[in-house]
């Protein structure tokens, strides 16, 4: 949301000074998200295409220009901090994950990580035939499952990415806590409350996505025009959808979108409560008046 917030601010300036400095804003806040998490960069590109499609060219290329500079200076200056002071780059090479290695993974099972496809990867000492390797595994696995079998397995990755209203969080949670006291019963999964906590989370998850659904019935179908943010916020969350059908994936990976979600969400409240009252006042049956004396 900051991101998109110091965008807007640039759309909006009409004075060039003010305009360059939103746009640098903008571009500083997306290399520090995307050092965080590098989904952030979804966000970019939403905002490129939003600014494309409404013809906002010098935005696009003042955003674009200040975006580059500001990712370049942040990641080359992490960089230079940490190769070759605390980190060899030949060994870092290495022992890296290769990314193809996620999307690999991601095509089997339920798209969720799995310690065969690991020890696969780590079992070459040769990054190039590791790399070699896992491009004919990723090939292999497309062509058996064919076009029924990736909808099926983007059915399995989309529920366990949005099916889970806790966001894993247990996944870090259970780490060899130092300290065990009443809330572990609820969040941790072996827990025996967790089911309780677990149903609330994903309740309320579950009302942020009706709300969502909600707001795009309110923009998309019933509106004649779409406001420019509006749009922003929902390729957003087509952007962290269609890169979770790609990668590996669990309830966590979107997490950082969740922002966004809940803006959407927010802007489907008031037609919801509309239309709840409209059904209302359809079904109430109507009140018989008798007349004095009858």
């Amino acid at each position: 949301p900051l991101i998109v917030f110091f965008c807007l601010k640039g759309m909006e300036s009409e004075i060039l000074w003010k305009k360059i400095l939103f746009f640098l804003f903008m571009g500083l806040a997306a290399a520090v998200g995307m050092k965080i998490k590098f989904t952030v960069v979804i966000v970019l590109i939403a905002l490129s295409i939003v600014l494309l499609v409404k013809g906002k060219y010098k935005d696009f290329l003042m955003g674009a220009a200040a975006s580059f500079l500001m990712i370049a200076v942040v990641f080359c200056s992490i960089n230079s901090a940490v190769y070759p002071k605390l980190l060899d780059k030949a060994v870092a090479k290495q022992m890296n994950t290769p990314y193809l290695h996620w999307i690999m993974m991601g095509l089997s099972g339920k798209g969720s990580y799995n310690g065969a496809d690991y020890d696969f990867t780590r079992g070459f000492t040769d990054t190039e035939l590791r790399d070699i390797a896992i491009k004919k595994e990723v090939k292999r696995r497309i062509s058996e499952q064919k076009l029924t079998g990736l909808m099926s397995l983007y059915e399995e990755k989309t529920v366990n990415c949005f099916g889970d209203g806790t966001f894993a969080a247990s996944d870090f949670l259970d780490d060899v806590p130092q300290n065990e006291f009443g809330l572990h019963k609820y969040v941790l999964y072996e827990g025996e409350k967790y089911l309780d906590y677990s149903s609330i989370c994903h309740g309320v998850f579950l009302m942020i996505m009706l709300m969502m659904i909600v707001s795009g019935i309110k923009y998309y179908i019933l509106s004649s025009q779409v406001e420019v943010r509006y749009i922003i916020f929902s390729l957003m969350f087509l952007g962290i959808w269609m890169f979770l059908m790609l990668w590996e994936t669990t309830a966590r990976y979107f997490f950082n979108h969740i922002p966004a979600m809940i803006i959407m969400a927010v802007v489907g409240i008031s037609p919801f409560v509309k239309g709840l009252k409209y059904l209302g006042n359809l079904f109430r049956p109507s009140m018989q008046v008798s007349a004095p004396g009858k």
